[in-house]
This record gives structure tokens, C-alpha cells and sequence, in this order.
């Protein structure tokens, strides 16, 4: 990877990062937040809708109930290519098994697993205000994050 494209890389973060942020009441500081998973995933990986891609060695973060729905979370590091930095990203699933198979099927706290994942197609739409043209989710202390779709989770 050039400079140029490691500098263009970087300001996408930056940009996601903003994103997220921008609406939320309390700013968090320093580098301890998290760059969203999702948006990641479509904006620098280029992922599209309905496209699956498998996620390896990520750290299950626990569960969360957003709006009525439990949502799995989990951590995913990625490396840059040219200087070996880590990209921290946290990502939100809607899980694809219900109640007690959910609960069988992830692993505690902590720790690793694999995940199948998608983006669903109905937060992603052509004609738009938004630039990005995302349907984006509202977190409990109003962050924007764009939820993925498991369809598939294996512990390791």
C-alpha cells in the first residue's frame, strides 16, 4: 500500500469515526473508541449488501437489547498492511437463531469465535440526503453504527 493510499485509508477512518459520533451528547476521547464494524466493512472493504464474508478471530463482547431485539457484539482487529497498526472495529449482529440457540451457539465473554456475516440489504438504498446512502441504527448514547447479519457463528 502507497502513502497516498495508507493517508486516503486513514482519513476514511477518521470520516467513519465522525460519523458515528456526531450525534451523540458525551464525545468519547482519545483513541479507545471503536470504528463501527459495518461501516468499516462497506466503506474501506467495500463490502455490499447480502454479500457474505466470514470474520475470524473476533472477541465476543456480550449481547445487547436494541429495541426489543438482542443484537450480539464483538470486536474485530484488523492490520494495516504497510505499518502493521491495528484497526480496531466493533461490530453489532443481528444473530440468525432465537432464544436458547443463541445462547447455545456463542461463547462467553471474552472470548473467540467466528462469524458469517451480511448486510442486510434494507439499510442501504440509492435515492438519498445521506451521502453514504445508509439506513444507520442509534445506540443507547447515540452513536451510529450499520448493523451486519450473522448468519452463521462458530466457536472456537
Amino acid at each position: 500500500m502507497s502513502k497516498n493510499e495508507a493517508d486516503t485509508l486513514f482519513s476514511t477512518l477518521e470520516a467513519i469515526r465522525h460519523r458515528q459520533i456526531q450525534n451523540m451528547l458525551t464525545k468519547p476521547e482519545g483513541d479507545g473508541y471503536f470504528t463501527d464494524l459495518g461501516l468499516f466493512l462497506y466503506c474501506i472493504r467495500g463490502l455490499k449488501p447480502e454479500e457474505e464474508i466470514t470474520l475470524v478471530e473476533c472477541e465476543f463482547m456480550g449481547l445487547v437489547l436494541k429495541d426489543g431485539d438482542f443484537l450480539i457484539t464483538a470486536k474485530v482487529e484488523f492490520v494495516h498492511d504497510t505499518d502493521q497498526q491495528k484497526i480496531q472495529t466493533k461490530g453489532y449482529f443481528f444473530p440468525h437463531l432465537d432464544g436458547d440457540k443463541l445462547y447455545d451457539a456463542i461463547p462467553g465473554k471474552g472470548e473467540p469465535m467466528t462469524i458469517r456475516a451480511r448486510i442486510p440489504s434494507h439499510f442501504v438504498y440509492q435515492k438519498t440526503s445521506d451521502p453514504l446512502g445508509l439506513r444507520l441504527q442509534k445506540g443507547r448514547f447515540g452513536e451510529e453504527f450499520l448493523p451486519l447479519m450473522s448468519t452463521d457463528i462458530l466457536v472456537e
